[in-house]
């Protein structure tokens, strides 16, 4: 049976709402608002808030009104589909098998416990998959690719692509300060902004005085362990 004016309606201003608003506390619309953006009495917005035709159709755009504390049985195969990184098929092909329309699936990323179950299995996935990156690493570099072994001498300390100039953070800072001082007039805000940066050199400086800031010869750069 289609849906009437007034369901699509309703429906249709909770899925905007929903997805205009980034604010997990305020997603969905309270009675208020929908009494206001449909100008409808509060019995009309009690009964279509039950009405179990709109409750479907907003499920099925991801969309619920249930106070639900946790993740649909559903929603959980989704979640650990998608994180299957050793499934190489295309997402919409996950979802597809799942029977679960895109769609719905960009609703549910909407929903805070949704949006948290997946973070934190990402985070987790991010520690227990560590190895992988090392070992992939130290394949390459057995294979002679010169861009992992420039990361591998970095992550041991050998050597680094930096020159001595981009360790001369001093000196930089100090122009920084110089720049406030020529281009803020704000006494008040460039002793703030001083003392910060001032924090950083471990030199303090005050606005009473211009900040000195000698040209500081540039240490030739130590040898270094050539990859070529």
């Amino acid at each position: 049976m289609p849906l009437s004016n007034d369901q699509r309606d309703f429906i249709n201003f909770i899925e905007h709402w929903w997805f205009s608003h980034d604010d997990i506390n305020s997603k969905m619309p309270t009675p208020q608002n929908l009494r206001d953006g449909l100008n409808w009495d509060n019995a009309k917005v009690s009964r279509h808030l039950k009405d179990p035709e709109v409750n479907k159709a907003l499920e099925n755009r991801g969309i619920t009104l249930a106070d639900v504390t946790l993740l649909l049985p559903e929603q959980l195969a989704v979640a650990n589909s998608i994180l299957d990184f050793s499934d190489g098929r295309p997402q919409k092909k996950k979802l597809e098998e799942l029977g679960v329309t895109t769609q719905r699936y960009q609703g549910w990323l909407k929903q805070e416990r949704f949006q948290r179950y997946l973070k934190q299995r990402a985070e987790a996935l991010l520690g227990e998959t560590q190895h992988e990156a090392h070992t992939s690493l130290l394949r390459n570099v057995q294979r002679g690719d010169l861009n992992s072994i420039k990361l591998y001498y970095e992550m041991t300390g050998r050597w680094s692509s930096k020159t001595a100039s981009d360790l001369n953070i001093e000196f930089i800072l100090i122009k920084v300060v110089e720049a406030v001082q020529k281009h803020v007039k704000d006494p008040v805000a460039i002793q703030m902004i001083a003392q910060e940066l001032s924090g950083l050199i471990g030199t303090p400086q005050s606005v009473d005085k211009p900040v000195e800031a000698p040209v500081k010869a540039i240490p030739e750069p130590e040898p270094t362990l050539s990859l070529f």
